[in-house]
């Protein structure tokens, strides 16, 4: 009984509970697998264009415009990038490292060599410098082992980690990506 008051938050949040007389059970898998709208977790963006969807079923949405060249499939490429769970309320798993002033320090990385999940290198393809996208990839093209580039680091870890291992998951996940350079 005094548990119950701290579990209620837990519940309210989408989370699955299994009470018993002599034990309480609390998971950390969504109660349904149905993915949550980049509106629904408060991340909308008013004025910005509307998504894009590609071949892929990976869907962007240019959030800030950009100018010169524009990505291609084996560009290189600096970044700056926030990852989020949709099916997790927009829990952010991944954000690009910061010097020690906080100033984020650019993830280098070559498209096409398998440094990125693919749906990321998909939504990519076309920005242009100093463009933000934000980046919706469906679990096909998402993380399909721990092992996947951009790494998440902390809880990040442990929520993608609940993500993958549950068998009804709905893996969509959020990127907001500033392309910083194009070499």
């Amino acid at each position: 009984k005094m548990l119950l008051p701290l579990l209620l938050p837990v519940a309210a949040r989408g989370l699955s509970m299994i009470a018993r007389r002599d034990m309480l059970l609390v998971a950390i898998a969504p109660r349904s697998v149905e993915t949550k709208s980049v509106e629904g977790i408060g991340l909308e963006t008013p004025g910005a264009s509307s998504f894009v969807t590609l071949d892929s079923g990976v869907k962007f949405k240019e959030l800030k415009s950009g100018e010169g060249p524009s990505v291609g499939p084996s560009s290189t490429v600096l970044l700056q990038v926030t990852g989020r769970f949709l099916n997790l309320d927009g829990v952010k798993f991944y954000s690009t490292p910061a010097d020690e002033y906080g100033v984020p320090e650019p993830l280098r990385v070559t498209l096409g060599s398998g440094q990125l999940v693919r749906g990321l290198e998909d939504g990519l393809i076309g920005a242009r410098k100093n463009e933000i996208r934000r980046i919706l990839v469906p679990e096909s093209r998402g993380y399909l082992s721990e092992l996947e580039e951009p790494r998440p680091t902390g809880l990040g870890l442990r929520a993608l980690k609940s993500v993958l291992d549950n068998p009804r998951r709905d893996a969509t996940i959020l990127f907001d990506v500033k392309v910083v350079k194009i070499k």
